[in-house]
């Protein structure tokens, strides 16, 4: 018996410091989603990404709705991907100057309807895949 009192001590410990570093894990992945967007695979850093030239990248699937965390983009060419669905509402949380050809996605497979920042702004897209 007088093991077992010794034991509890030790075992509450390595119990407790499992909890800690539990607690911690999720804290730096809190913290990382609110400092970096992740854009078809890459990892960008909110506060230093202030242009995306991703030109002829064979980007394909959506653009992602995080994109708009980028609040300091000021630039963004998607051209010439093979991107589908519609553009998110989130892209006008953007930095960008909508009217000075800083925003390009021209020859992807974007459906409308647009938002309303970049409906001016979207060139040519393949749109007979859209319902």
């Amino acid at each position: 018996m007088r093991k077992l009192y010794l034991l509890f001590p030790i075992l509450f410990l390595i119990y407790w410091g499992c909890e800690d570093s539990k607690e911690k894990e999720t804290t730096s992945e809190e913290e990382t989603t609110s400092t970096e967007v992740t854009l078809w695979g890459e990892v960008y850093s909110v506060e230093d990404t202030d242009s995306l030239n991703l030109y002829d990248n064979q980007l394909t699937g959506s653009i992602p709705p995080e994109i708009g965390n980028l609040t300091n983009l000021t630039y963004l060419d998607l051209t010439n991907n093979q991107l589908t669905g519609e553009i998110p509402e989130s892209i006008c949380d953007l930095n960008i100057d909508w009217g000075s050809g800083w925003f390009n996605v021209n020859n992807n497979q974007f459906c409308p309807p647009y938002p309303s920042c970049s409906e001016d702004n979207v060139g040519e897209q393949d749109t007979t895949n859209c319902n």
